[in-house]
C-alpha cells in the first residue's frame, strides 16, 4: 500500500510540474479581443485568481445549439430557425496541500461560489471564455491532502438594455363606434 501511495504522490507532483510550466505561458489568445496576459486558470472578473489549482486534469467544452425540427422552405433557413444555447464547461481539477485548514477554505470558497451570481473567466492555452457562472461543485478526497473537484460552468449571455422614445397611444373608450353609439347600447334603451 505504501508503494501505491508513493506512486500516486509522484504522479501528483508530475502533474503539478506540468501545470506550473503551463501557468508560466503568457499571451494566450482571447475569445473577445485577441489579447490576454494571464496564464491558464480560473479568474474573477477583476482578474484575480479564484483558486490556484495544482493541476487541471480535464476540460470538456459543450456548445450545443438547436436547429428547428420542422420543415423549412428551400433557401429559407435563417437565424430565427436556430436557438443558440449557452456553452457549458466541465472541469476536473486537483488541489493538494499538507494544510488541512487550507483545504477546507478551498472547499468552502468553491461551494460559496456555486451559490453566487459572480461571473468567472476561464483561460485555456487556446482561448479565453468570459462570463461564466459556477453552477455545480462535486469533489472527492483522493489522498490525504488532495481533493479532486468536478466543476461545471455555464455561460451567462448578457445583453445591453435598449430603450426608445416611442409614444403609446391613449386608451379609447369602448361602446361607441365611429362616434355613434354601438348597436348594443341602442338596444338597451328599449328596456
Amino acid at each position: 500500500m505504501a508503494i501505491l501511495y508513493d506512486i500516486f504522490n509522484a504522479a501528483v507532483a508530475g502533474a503539478s510540474v506540468a501545470l506550473s510550466s503551463l501557468n508560466s505561458f503568457a499571451g494566450l489568445p482571447s475569445k473577445q479581443d485577441g489579447s490576454s496576459s494571464r496564464g491558464f486558470g480560473f479568474y474573477a472578473e477583476d482578474g484575480s485568481v479564484l483558486v490556484d489549482f495544482n493541476a487541471v486534469l480535464r476540460l470538456d467544452i459543450d456548445s450545443t445549439n438547436q436547429a428547428t425540427q420542422a420543415a423549412v422552405e428551400a433557401g429559407g433557413f435563417v437565424m430565427y430557425n436556430k436557438a443558440v444555447g449557452p456553452t457549458i464547461i466541465d472541469a476536473q481539477v486537483a488541489y493538494s496541500t499538507t494544510d488541512d485548514a487550507e483545504l477546507g477554505q478551498v472547499e468552502q470558497a468553491l461551494l460559496d461560489l456555486s451559490c453566487s451570481t459572480d461571473l468567472i473567466n476561464i483561460v485555456t492555452p487556446s482561448m479565453e471564455f468570459k462570463g461564466y457562472n459556477l453552477e455545480s461543485v462535486k469533489y472527492s478526497v483522493e489522498a490525504r491532502g488532495m481533493i479532486v473537484f468536478e466543476l461545471s460552468f455555464i455561460e451567462v449571455k448578457q445583453v445591453e438594455a435598449q430603450y426608445t422614445n416611442a409614444k403609446v397611444s391613449s386608451k379609447k373608450s369602448g361602446g361607441k363606434k365611429n362616434g355613434n353609439e354601438s348597436a348594443i347600447s341602442g338596444m338597451l334603451d328599449w328596456f
